[in-house]
């Protein structure tokens, strides 16, 4: 799979983040946006940033992409929304990514298949659900910057393991080297979650952690391991 990818409803990019965008890889992108979105035109404006047409653009020629897209009228399931949902598809692409356009024709500055009255202005669109074509999008890939730092290891780390008790769900981390060693949680943002000192093992109880994957780095001295592991 290729790495983690980015979805943008009702977005776009500012003139300066436009021209300063360099990724060093092939990113998977969404964008949905409404034709008639009011509050970030899907034209584009001076103050308001760039147009749709060109954040695809630059993602399509960043990931390598064909420059014509399949495109597909999706089904007018709702005739009473004033919209319909045209989808551009760009791919082939590098590393097997795409970058998919959700163009609401007719759509407001809302979320596609809100249950919400109120928070955006214009229609909003009954067509599609946004939250589950973005879902739909993200489970074809994984994060490979995440990955690339699960198991980690330098000096003498590989005296550091780590076990979960199926049960409980409790981590236990074990250091075979001597004196104490030092462990740090983080979630998959890179924000510290706690730190604490131990000899010989440590048991983390995941009570008050949101289920999902996290970090654990281990530290003695000039060993250094970091785990990937499922809380």
């Amino acid at each position: 799979m290729a790495a983690g990818a980015v979805a943008s409803v009702a977005g776009t990019m500012s003139n300066n983040a436009f021209a300063a965008c360099s990724p060093g890889r092939s990113v998977p992108v969404m964008q949905i946006h409404g034709t008639s979105d009011l509050i970030v035109s899907y034209n584009g404006s001076v103050a308001g940033g760039k147009s749709v047409d060109d954040v695809v653009g630059l993602w399509v020629a960043n990931n390598g992409c064909t420059v014509t897209p399949s495109v597909q009228l999706l089904p007018d399931v709702n005739t009473q929304d004033n919209s319909t949902v045209e989808k551009s598809t760009f791919a082939p692409c590098n590393a097997g990514v795409e970058v998919v356009l959700l163009k609401v024709i007719g759509g407001g500055h809302q979320w596609p298949g809100t249950t919400a009255l109120l928070g955006g202005l214009g229609a909003i669109n009954r067509d599609i659900n946004a939250s589950g074509e973005i879902w739909n999008f993200f489970r074809n890939y994984s994060c490979a910057v995440t990955a690339g730092l699960g198991d980690q290891m330098n000096g003498e780390a590989q005296q550091f393991t780590w076990l979960k008790d199926p049960y409980s769900g409790a981590v236990t981390v074990s250091y075979a080297g001597q004196g104490s060693f030092e462990v740090e949680l983080f979630d998959l943002t890179g924000k510290s979650i706690l730190q604490q000192e131990a000899f010989e093992s440590l048991v983390l109880n995941p009570l008050g952690l949101n289920a999902g994957v996290y970090l654990l780095k281990a530290v003695a001295g000039q060993s250094v391991r970091v785990f990937k592991i499922q809380l």
